[in-house]
């Protein structure tokens, strides 16, 4: 079950079917739950021949400080993975709000294709389906993300703005936007984000689901979902009510 970080609530982990991100204090830890898909793609962020994949927890990878090309480093505040049984990505948040993707690229769900990508055009960086290291979304540079989600195929992402942006396969309406694209590079949902009479504080995806929250009750402790959209089975939507 992929679960997934979210902005206002305390997120202990984010897991896929085949992997899991814990950010801590002391570090981001990333760790595989499957040992033949868990880094199949580099959703832990290095290459599948440079990686332990392990599903003992007390054997975890520590990304305290994650390399990625250039030298540049991530000190996440927030991360989410998503993924099915065949495939699997990661989403970091750095602590300017910058968001970093690796993983399989399949639906283009790394948002890091071309503005340009569509259902007849796939636009994949250096024609590659999945990136071993953590990439700078580009299209999300300076819109100061706070909270992230990562279905089976698609992202999202919650900006301080009260924006929704999601990218990623689309077709079953999981990316909130109209005519249901099969595939898109990162865009502002109108549907999800923000609007004069309600506040998005929490977002959740999981399978073909993506879910909006907002922050209520006198001491704002409790979260009610505004919306869901896509393929939302009734367990997913149980799951949610209670962890919220």
């Amino acid at each position: 079950m992929s679960t997934s970080s979210s902005s206002g609530m305390k997120s202990i982990r984010s897991c896929s079917e085949n992997h899991c991100i814990e950010v801590r204090h002391d570090g981001t830890y990333v760790w595989a739950t499957n040992s033949s898909r868990g880094n199949r793609f580099g959703q832990l962020g290095r290459s599948s021949s440079n990686s332990r994949t392990t599903s003992k927890e007390s054997n975890v990878d520590a990304y305290d400080d994650i390399k990625i090309p250039r030298k540049i480093e991530i000190t996440c505040s927030t991360a989410a993975a998503g993924g099915s049984k065949d495939s699997g990505h990661s989403l970091f948040v750095d602590r300017k709000g910058q968001v970093y993707a690796c993983g399989c690229d399949r639906w283009q769900q790394l948002g890091l294709g071309s503005t340009e990508a569509g259902a007849a055009g796939y636009t994949w960086t250096d024609g590659k389906l999945w990136q071993y290291y953590p990439q700078l979304i580009h299209a999300l540079s300076g819109k100061n993300v706070e909270a992230v989600a990562a279905g089976a195929d698609h992202s999202v992402a919650l900006l301080a703005s009260g924006e929704v942006w999601t990218w990623g396969r689309g077709e079953h309406g999981q990316l909130g936007q109209q005519g249901k694209p099969f595939v898109m590079p990162p865009t502002k949902s109108v549907e999800l984000s923000s609007t004069s009479d309600q506040r998005v504080g929490s977002i959740r995806a999981e399978g073909n689901c993506t879910g909006i929250f907002h922050r209520g009750g006198g001491d704002g402790s409790t979260w009610t979902l505004i919306k869901s959209v896509g393929r939302c089975p009734k367990e997913v939507l149980d799951l949610w009510s209670k962890i919220h």
